[in-house]
């Protein structure tokens, strides 16, 4: 049996022109390091937030590496970036998908990547997403479409690596809403219900406020007790049991960006 922790966090790059990134990159960066999940999903990792001076990656680069793909949309920018901890996990594999049909400044995509264990020969496989956005019908289209290559591009990858799964991302949409529905009947399991020990916070909340005289973020507020409204997930397929899930409610988080990050303690089985 193996131990691995994975994270998703929209980090709230697809800002209004004219808001700065300020110290909100900084605070996830203290977050992440404060948790060290095994591989980490980001979402809304826009060019903003890469074109800043010491930017998160390079605040993270002592611990993690971004899994490398080659984006094709019009900015030529990977909005859902995975870093993976280089001390924890061998990069064997990874690919990028761009969804078809609406999808705002290229930024709805899919990231995977396939790992081994450093310390094991077991490994499982990470795919990060950000569905469609708007509420009205086009955008509830849009949200299944984006399910349906989800799914394809999972049972595509899990042909040639036929690994344990675990799906992290900001869909948009609520459990009780048809493409969280369609993932379980392919045998998606959703961490937050799962989890024998699991947050009761939902995973977003109001934006935080900036301080012009300071230059900084904060008054970040937690978030209600409704995991019910969350649209932010982690799912996981295979032989890999979701142990405990997190909302994290770290003033830190709250004062990067208007979505909690999450993570979920896995235990991977290993046979053989």
């Amino acid at each position: 049996m193996e131990n691995i922790r994975v994270m998703s966090y929209n980090i709230w790059g697809n800002c209004p022109k004219g808001t700065t990134i300020s110290n909100r990159d900084d605070n996830a960066a203290t977050i992440i390091l404060r948790y060290l999940p095994d591989s980490v999903g980001l979402q809304e990792c826009s060019p903003k937030i890469r074109a800043e001076e010491v930017n998160i990656f390079a605040l993270l680069a002592d611990e993690y590496e971004e899994v490398p793909v080659i984006p094709t949309n019009e900015k030529k920018n990977n909005y859902t970036p995975i870093l993976y901890r280089k001390s924890r996990l061998e990069l064997i594999d990874c690919g990028w998908h761009y969804f078809v049909g609406l999808n705002d400044s290229g930024s709805k995509t899919i990231t995977w990547a396939c790992y081994r264990l450093r310390n094991s020969d077991a490994g499982f496989l990470h795919f990060n997403t950000h569905f469609y956005w708007t509420g009205d019908d086009p955008g509830r289209a849009a949200r299944i479409t984006n399910t349906g290559e989800l799914l394809a591009l999972m049972l595509e990858v899990t042909v040639k690596y036929p690994l344990p799964a675990v799906f992290t991302g900001d869909f948009n949409c609520r459990s009780d809403e048809p493409p969280v529905d369609v993932l379980r009947k392919f045998g998606l399991v959703e961490a937050r219900y799962a989890a024998p020990e699991s947050s009761p916070w939902r995973s977003h909340h109001p934006y935080p406020k900036f301080d012009p005289e300071r230059g900084v973020f904060g008054e970040g507020t937690c978030p209600t007790k409704e995991p019910e409204r969350s649209i932010d997930h982690i799912f996981s397929r295979g032989d890999i049991s979701p142990r405990r899930f997190v909302t994290v409610i770290d003033q830190e988080a709250l004062d990067s960006s208007d979505h909690c990050p999450l993570y979920c303690d896995f235990e991977l089985n290993v046979t053989g």
